[in-house]
């Protein structure tokens, strides 16, 4: 196998490429502006929206293009412009709002940038989960109230967040997969005996595998020739279709099996660069370290 071969760097941001404190680590970003001296292209591949991903954009000191709302909007921030962009149509958004209101679970729709990319909630009564708190807990910016109806005559709905216990969302997130949706879950809080999950649903094909794939098209490279690292379930496509699909090691355990390497936090992004690319050299075996 050629070392050399990666091309493309896609990272994921939260839990990968920032630190704790929410800062590109010092090793990280010498590695990143010496793959960029290289010639090597950089993408930031995300469940964030494109104005909470743009200052991360301004860290790194470089133009370099966004995947976004886990790739249901793919941003070229040189022009400015979308490259792709993936909002509900109006049958799977009625499909996924009245499965939610059905079942009590929390309902929280991302519009897009031409909109502002404003959080909705609906205005029905006796919801089941206290949304304002999720909200000032995993979104901010303007919030919206709409009734039911009104939320299905939207045209800019890139993300529905689903909020619930897990008696109540697991089973409807079964069904939305099961009907072609693309369903990312996580847990609620880090309180893991909490049993309570949040899910990102898209439109069916949507995942940041789909997001840096049309990236790299752009200039004539497949999925095989990026590296790419991230920590998460929105990570899993991307992470099993790259040419080197690379997890953090606090991630959860069934994305460190899908990877082919798992490197540690902080610096787990410059050691990633730097032994595959920086100085690219043929490893006696790729495997997920004792941190697995």
């Amino acid at each position: 196998m050629d070392w050399t071969m990666y091309q493309l760097i896609a990272l994921d941001i939260d839990g990968t490429l920032l630190g704790p404190d929410g800062t590109i680590p010092p090793r990280v970003h010498k590695a990143l502006a010496a793959a960029r001296d290289r010639g090597v292209l950089l993408v930031l591949a995300t469940g964030r929206r494109l104005r909470s991903t743009l200052p991360v954009v301004d860290q790194l000191g470089a133009i370099v293009p966004v995947v976004v709302q886990n790739g249901a909007l793919v941003w070229d921030t040189a022009r400015d412009t979308p490259v792709s962009m993936t909002p509900f149509d109006r049958a799977n958004l009625e499909r996924v709002v009245h499965e939610a209101l059905e079942r009590r679970i929390g309902l929280v729709l991302i519009r897009g940038p031409e909109t502002g990319e404003p959080v909705v909630i609906t205005t029905q009564p006796d919801d089941a989960w206290p949304q304002p708190d999720i909200i000032s807990a995993f979104r901010s910016g303007r919030i919206e109230r709409l009734s039911a109806d009104e939320l299905l005559a939207l045209p800019d709905v890139y993300t529905i967040d689903l909020f619930g216990w897990n008696d109540r969302l697991l089973p409807l997130l079964h069904v939305l997969r099961a009907a072609g949706f693309s369903v990312y879950s996580g847990a609620l809080a880090t309180d893991a005996n909490l049993p309570a999950t949040v899910a990102n649903v898209h439109m069916p094909g949507v995942s940041k595998a789909a997001g840096v794939a049309a990236l790299a098209r752009q200039h004539g490279l497949t999925l095989k020739q990026v590296l790419a690292v991230g920590d998460g379930d929105n990570d899993l496509p991307l992470i099993a279709a790259a040419g080197l699909g690379i997890a953090m090691g606090h991630a959860p355990s069934h994305v460190r099996e899908q990877a082919k390497l798992v490197v540690s936090a902080p610096d787990g992004v410059a050691e990633a660069i730097e032994r595959f690319i920086l100085e690219p050299r043929q490893p006696p075996v790729l495997y997920p370290t004792a941190e697995r």
